[in-house]
């Protein structure tokens, strides 16, 4: 299991190069609306409890999710949120929203 520890630096910094933030805009510039994905993230508490933290982003492909998520997870608000447990990327998955449409 590889675990991220808590970010070092200005949040506003981190946030300020994530491009396809969840609640930005749902097409780049010149390219087509990109899909909406949830991606799940285990979770490591500093006591050794388990969770998981879910992140809704908009990208191509579920790589590409994950990785949004990822440095998403790094952001003060995500870390106050899961209550400071570390994250686990590459046990993450990601879900296109459509799937969960009935």
């Amino acid at each position: 299991m590889t675990l991220i520890s808590q970010p070092k630096g200005d949040p506003q910094e981190s946030a300020a190069h994530w491009p396809l933030h969840p609640s930005g805009s749902v097409a780049e510039a010149d390219g087509p609306a990109l899909d909406v994905w949830l991606v799940t993230m285990p979770t490591v508490g500093a006591n050794g409890t388990l969770g998981t933290q879910s992140f809704a982003v908009r990208a191509r492909t579920a790589l590409q999710a994950i990785e949004y998520a990822t440095e998403h997870a790094g952001s003060t608000r995500a870390v106050r949120r899961r209550g400071g447990a570390r994250i686990c990327p590459p046990e993450a998955h990601a879900t296109p929203w459509s799937a969960y449409r009935l």
